[in-house]
C-alpha cells in the first residue's frame, strides 16, 4: 500500500527541506497552497451584512457572521522570485511523480463531509474562546477578536478586457480561529481520504495537543446523524505523525537544505529498499508502542526512545554515506 502525505503549505522558506525530508519516506506527497480568508459573494452583494464604500473598503455589520459570510477559498500564487527555492523543490518532485497540488475544497467535497467538517470546526472553536492556555499556545491576543481592523483590501492586475484593477476584500481572523479552521480540514481529509496529515508549524503541533482529544469526542457525537463519520479513523494520523518525527530524528535539516531536488531523489532511490523496509515493519512496531493523542509529549517521548534505541545510528550513517 503507498503511503501518501498531505501538508498545507504556508509560504515559508522553510518548506522547501519540509519537501525533501517527505520525499525520503512517502510514495506520494499531496499539498495544498497558501490560502487566504475573504467574504463570500453573498455577503458582498448584502447590504445588510456589508458596506462597501466607495474607495472599496469594507464596513461590517452586525449581521455579519464569520461563518457564515467568510470562506478560505483563495490560494496564493508562489512567486518564482520569493519562493524560488520552494517552487524549484515542488517541480522537480512533479516531474518525479511524487508531489501534486491539492485542492482542499475538492478533497473536502459533498454535503455530508462539508457538514461534519462546520459541525466540528464550530465545536472546537466555542469550546476553546476565551480559554486563556488555548489563546496563549495559538498567539492569539484579545485585539485579534476586532474583525472590522483585520480587514484589508488587496488591489490585483485587471482580468482580461478589463480597464479598472480587480480589488478583493480580506480578511485575518484571529490565530485561534484560523488555526482550529485548518487542523479540522486537514484532520478530516486525512481520515476521508486516507492520507496522513503533516503539520510542520511547531504552533500548530501545540495545539493539536489541547485539540485532538476533542475533536475525536466531536466525531463520536456525529456518527448517528452522519454515517460517513462511522468510518473516521486515527490510523493515518498516527502514520504521519511518527514518520515526521522519526525523519525529523534521524535526517537533519542542514544536510537536507544542503541538497539540490535532484540530489534528494538519487538519495531516496539509493535508500529504496531501507524505505520500504521500514514502513512495512518499523512503523507497524512503532504504532504498537505509541496510543493516544499522536501529537502529545508522551508520543514524542515514545518516538524518541525508538529513534535512540533503534534507528539513529545505522540510519545515519546510510544517509551519510548516501549523502
Amino acid at each position: 500500500m503507498k503511503t501518501k502525505a498531505l501538508v498545507h503549505l504556508q509560504g515559508d522558506p522553510s518548506e522547501a527541506t519540509l519537501l525533501k525530508r517527505l520525499a525520503l519516506i512517502f510514495d506520494e506527497i499531496h499539498f495544498v497552497l497558501p490560502q487566504a480568508y475573504a467574504f463570500t459573494k453573498e455577503a458582498l452583494n448584502d447590504p445588510q451584512i456589508v458596506n462597501k464604500m466607495t474607495d472599496g473598503r469594507i464596513i461590517i455589520t452586525q449581521k455579519f457572521n464569520f461563518f457564515d459570510h467568510v470562506g478560505r477559498e483563495w490560494s496564493r500564487v508562489l512567486s518564482r522570485k520569493e519562493d524560488a527555492q520552494l517552487l524549484e523543490v515542488i517541480e522537480c518532485l512533479k516531474d518525479a511523480g511524487i508531489a501534486s497540488e491539492v485542492s482542499e475544497r475538492s478533497l473536502l467535497e459533498g454535503r455530508a463531509n462539508q457538514s461534519i467538517y462546520r459541525e466540528l470546526t464550530n465545536s472546537l472553536i466555542s469550546s476553546t474562546l476565551g480559554d486563556e492556555a488555548f489563546e496563549r499556545v495559538s498567539e492569539t491576543d484579545r485585539s485579534q477578536y476586532d474583525i472590522q481592523q483585520r480587514t484589508m483590501l488587496v488591489e490585483f492586475a485587471p482580468l482580461e478586457g478589463e480597464v479598472e484593477p480587480l480589488r478583493i476584500p480580506f480578511i485575518q481572523p484571529p490565530n485561534l480561529v484560523a488555526d482550529i479552521d485548518y487542523i479540522t480540514a486537514s484532520l478530516l481529509i486525512a481520515e476521508t481520504q486516507k492520507l496522513s496529515t503533516i503539520f510542520h508549524v511547531p504552533r500548530h503541533r501545540l495545539e493539536l495537543d489541547f485539540l485532538y482529544e476533542k475533536y475525536k469526542i466531536g466525531v463520536e457525537c456525529l456518527k448517528d446523524r452522519y454515517p460517513q463519520a462511522r468510518y473516521l479513523t486515527d490510523h493515518k494520523l498516527h502514520f504521519g505523525e511518527m514518520a515526521f518525527g522519526i525523519t525529523n530524528g534521524i535526517v537533519s535539516s542542514e544536510l537536507l537544505a544542503q541538497k539540490s531536488p535532484e540530489e534528494i531523489l538519487k538519495l531516496r532511490y539509493s535508500l529504496e529498499t531501507a524505505r520500504e523496509n521500514f514502513l512495512s515493519r518499523g512503523m507497524n512496531e512503532l504504532g504498537d508502542l505509541v496510543a493516544g493523542n499522536p501529537w502529545s509529549a508522551a508520543t514524542a517521548a515514545e518516538i524518541e526512545k525508538y529513534i535512540d534505541c533503534k534507528l539513529r545510528l545505522g540510519s545515519r550513517d546510510k544517509v551519510s554515506q548516501a549523502a
